[in-house]
């Protein structure tokens, strides 16, 4: 099968499981949320709206324009739309107590619920930046308890859009078990040096749909998950993420490293990633397999960080290793990266391991342009997190596989630029892959 029509197909699947999420909450009441005002809590009032606008039938609760609302946690409920209108300013109550004492905490949960949406153009201010127990340089120390900004938990026909949330401390958008999710038009920012404060995760979710975001992340922008905790809610499958542009300390985009469950039918499409650790990547380390994903037509740049951040500027990043002593590890297969344009401080790195070898992995029109531009060391593989040596020594390749089956490099191209570095090497390094196909490569050495 080539890999346009491959592409064609999986987004056709794709189109015919919904992934655009549900319609917006019924038409109902509208109820404005009066604010204490200055650090007044005001998470009693904002949640008596809710739930009277719930009773009622649906409806949307407004937090109005230009007023600074206090909060501790709140339960959205089926029907209900919060909406922050123009310059109004939710922010996370930093007091623990108006908090509960055990268990992820998130600024606004749903559970159960079906057609909720939560919509801008006001702002979160997750105040990250107070939760932290140690500023560092390049990496802080979180403190005992960070909130998430937003969880929900077996929920149906969700929306989130044109809202701008700042400063999480801990993941800002955690979608888990949810059914038909539509994110749109999202402006994300965080300070890129707290660890774990994800963009948004999809996690055992269903019929996805994230475009025309913008997002500014300490670790993973976009990133598709199956944590254990929730290994009953099944895999992600049918998910689509297009038109985002992407700033991270890790991964842009990225599927993995929690999953105990599969993942399949996955496109990513049209995204711009700028300043980041890692580009495009799978990170495989526990069971669950991931197959059918494509990867297409991006720009891409990536570059060194502080090694406290996993990766080591890799556009594309595949990789299959045992977590853990003892640990299950599934399989990676059919995965299709088409018409990228990456500049880095390092090429792309396909390896597998004993156990689990990855399979099938296309390249067309994938162009890499290597430099060197921060004053990070280079010439490593990161491997982690796994049981083996995770920061290994390795000259720079322009593409690296390794322990792999099914690979092909149609019509793509290595270039070096700027001033040669002692750690480059090949245009391709290639160690013990079965069935591989090349076509129309362009590169040569720089050692």
């Amino acid at each position: 099968m080539t890999s346009r029509l491959f592409t064609t197909l999986l987004l056709l699947h794709i189109a015919a499981f919904g992934g655009c999420g549900g319609p917006p909450p019924p038409q109902g009441v509208t109820t404005e949320v009066v604010a204490h005002g200055g650090t007044e809590d005001d998470t009693r009032s904002i949640q008596d709206a809710i739930d009277r606008c719930h009773a009622v039938g649906g409806g949307r609760v407004v937090l109005p324009e230009g007023v600074v609302f206090t909060s501790g946690p709140l339960r959205l409920r089926s029907g209900v739309e919060l909406h922050l209108a123009k310059a109004a300013l939710l922010r996370v109550n930093l007091d623990r107590a108006a908090w509960p004492a055990k268990g992820r905490t998130y600024l606004i949960y749903a559970e159960d619920a079906e057609k909720i949406a939560i919509t801008g153009p006001g702002v979160i201010d997750g105040q990250g930046r107070h939760l932290m127990a140690e500023f560092g340089e390049h990496i802080h120390r979180p403190g005992p308890w960070r909130p998430g900004i937003v969880g929900m938990l077996r929920c149906r026909q969700v929306s989130m859009h044109d809202l701008v949330i700042r400063d999480a401390a801990f993941w800002t958008v955690h979608f888990i078990g949810c059914d038909g999710v539509l994110v749109e038009r999202m402006t994300i920012r965080n300070d890129r040096r707290i660890p774990n404060c994800d963009g948004i995760d999809p996690d055992h979710c269903r019929n996805v749909t994230i475009r025309d975001c913008d997002i500014d992340a300490g670790d993973d922008c976009i990133v598709v998950k199956n944590t254990r905790p929730y290994a009953d809610l099944g895999p992600s499958e049918n998910i689509r993420v297009e038109n985002c542009d992407l700033r991270s300390s890790s991964a842009a985009l990225k599927i993995g490293t929690e999953s105990v469950s599969d993942f399949r039918n996955i496109v990513f499409d049209r995204c711009r990633i700028r300043d980041s650790s890692r580009g495009l990547v799978i990170q495989l380390r526990d069971e669950g397999d991931v197959e059918n994903v494509v990867f297409s037509n991006m720009t891409v740049e990536t570059r060194l960080f502080h090694e406290a951040w996993w990766g080591r500027a890799e556009p594309i990043h595949v990789s299959a290793f045992v977590r853990s002593a003892g640990g299950k590890l599934g399989r990676i297969r059919n995965i299709r990266f088409e018409n990228i344009d990456a500049r880095s401080e390092n090429g792309v790195y396909v390896s597998g391991c004993d156990v689990s070898r990855p399979e099938g992995i296309a390249f067309d029109r994938v162009r890499v342009r290597i430099g060197k531009w921060t004053d990070w060391p280079g010439g490593q593989h990161d491997r982690r997190p796994c049981t083996m040596e995770g920061l290994v020594p390795h000259p720079t390749a322009g593409f690296y596989c390794c322990c792999a089956e099914g690979v092909s490099l149609r019509n793509c191209r290595v270039r070096w630029s700027g001033r040669p570095q002692p750690h480059y090497g090949e245009a391709m390094d290639v160690v013990d892959v079965g069935r591989l196909s090349v076509d129309g490569f362009e590169g040569n050495s720089r050692r």
